[in-house]
């Protein structure tokens, strides 16, 4: 079973836009939050926005 369709394609716009002076660790943030959804058994569809919003605020709160 495939978890990904090649003909398929996620768009996911993030929620705001953040200006913020360094996004050293964004990504690895990201990715630990949707990699850690996945493995509790969450859908990619599902995990990727709620990711992306906890960046988002940690960005804006300079919690990085």
């Amino acid at each position: 079973m495939s978890l990904y369709k090649s003909n398929q394609r996620l768009d996911y716009p993030p929620q705001s836009i953040v200006e913020t002076p360094d996004t050293t660790g964004a990504g690895d943030r990201f990715l630990s939050i949707l990699l850690s959804g996945l493995d509790r058994g969450s859908r990619l569809e599902a995990e990727v926005p709620g990711a992306m919003c906890k960046v988002e605020k940690a960005l804006e709160e300079g919690n990085l």
